[in-house]
Order: C-alpha cells, then sequence, then structure tokens
C-alpha cells in the first residue's frame, strides 16, 4: 500500500501541477502544489535513505554516519509527510466545500488519494515507531533462531520486541513485502507489508539466546 500510494499521489499531483501551470494561477494552486512536494519528499525518505546506502555502498566507512542519521529520522519524515498530506487533503476539501475552486473531479482526486497516501504514511511510521521504542525491539537472523510452530515466516530476517522481566509472549513482525533500510537495526516494514503476531515460544527462546550471548566491549 505504501508504493501505492505514493504513485498515485505523485501522479494526482503531476496531472494538478500541469493544469495549474497551463492556466492563469492564482496563490491557491501555488499553495497546493508546495504542499503536495513537501509532502511527497517527506514521505518518500524511506526510499531515499535505502537508495542511498545502496549507492553509497563502496564507500559504507567514509559515510557511515552520515546514512545512520538519515535512516534515523527517515520514517519520522514519512510521519510527518503523511500528516501534511492529510492537511493538504482538508484544505482542498474546505475549499472546494466554499466553491473557490474549479476542476471539482481533480480535486475529488486530490483529496481521496492525499488521505491516502497521508493515512498509510503516518499509521506506517507510528507502527514502526511504537515498535522500536525502547531498547527491547531488535532484527534476527530466522535461520539463526531454531524452529517455532507458532510462526510462520519465509523471509530471511525476523524483527522482534523482547521484554526481558516479562513472561507475556514475544511481539513478531515478518515481512511479506517492501522493507527499507533493511541493512539499519530498525528496517522499515511499511503497513501492509508484513505479517505480525505474538509467541510464547519465542519468548522462552530469546531468554536463552540472552543468556547465552556474549556482551562485546
Amino acid at each position: 500500500m505504501y508504493i501505492l500510494s505514493i504513485v498515485l499521489f505523485a501522479f494526482v499531483y503531476l496531472l494538478y501541477a500541469h493544469r495549474s501551470m497551463s492556466e492563469k494561477i492564482d496563490h491557491h494552486p501555488v499553495l497546493s502544489i508546495a504542499i503536495m512536494n513537501i509532502s511527497i519528499f517527506l514521505i518518500m525518505m524511506p526510499i531515499a535513505t535505502t537508495l542511498m546506502s545502496l549507492f553509497l555502498e563502496e564507500n559504507l566507512k567514509d559515510y557511515r554516519d552520515l546514512i545512520s542519521f538519515m535512516q534515523s529520522i527517515s520514517v519520522w519524515c514519512a510521519g510527518a509527510g503523511g500528516l501534511v498530506a492529510i492537511f493538504l487533503s482538508g484544505l482542498t476539501m474546505v475549499r472546494l466545500k466554499q466553491n473557490r475552486i474549479s476542476h471539482k473531479t481533480l480535486n475529488m482526486n486530490l483529496i481521496v488519494v492525499g488521505l491516502f497516501a497521508g493515512v498509510v504514511s503516518f499509521i506506517s511510521a507510528y507502527k514502526h515507531l511504537a515498535f522500536f521504542s525502547g531498547d527491547d525491539a531488535g532484527v534476527f537472523l530466522y535461520e539463526a533462531i531454531p524452529a517455532i510452530d507458532d510462526i510462520d515466516c519465509n523471509a530471511p530476517i525476523l524483527l522482534v520486541k523482547w521484554e526481558p522481566d516479562s513472561k507475556k509472549p514475544t511481539a513478531w513482525r515478518c515481512p511479506t513485502g517492501v522493507a527499507f533500510n533493511i541493512n539499519s537495526p530498525t528496517p522499515f516494514l511499511p503497513w501492509g507489508s508484513y505479517a505480525e503476531g505474538e509467541s510464547s515460544k519465542l519468548n522462552e527462546v530469546m531468554t536463552i539466546l540472552m543468556k547465552n550471548a556474549v556482551k562485546i566491549e
């Protein structure tokens, strides 16, 4: 849904910009185009940081700190971009209701697509940040974890949120679609591109793994 929402939002943006530029422009279309630019830029940040890490792979040592910083803020940017898209849709809806704008069909498309992109991006960012809140979430190679009956994951990695002092089942996420910043400590899995659940057996496995882990000073 994340990629689809960006593609649709960008497509409607191009139509809106082309229509506005080919006619007499007042300050309203210019404002909307500026807001759309900001929104699309922010929403696409996880994609941009993923591509950045790929392009700079050969010089990773030189740009490690920059890549790490950009990846750490990319999801926050995506969430902010989602809010901007929702704000734009609300602004367009108010102006449309007041009959202050033309091309109502195009603007209705902008409202619907803007809400879709905004909600998907914001929820994706919120769920990601909630999962990785604290120091108890991490990424594990799924092959390195003993087989667990109540987890069905065909991806090479498994995201785990383990609470050491709790007997609650351990929360997990398994990528089923696109994933961004995959080489970072906190890969970004957009809403709808992962399977998730809780596992008591995973909690037992994590306890054993952590007890046997060697701390590197």
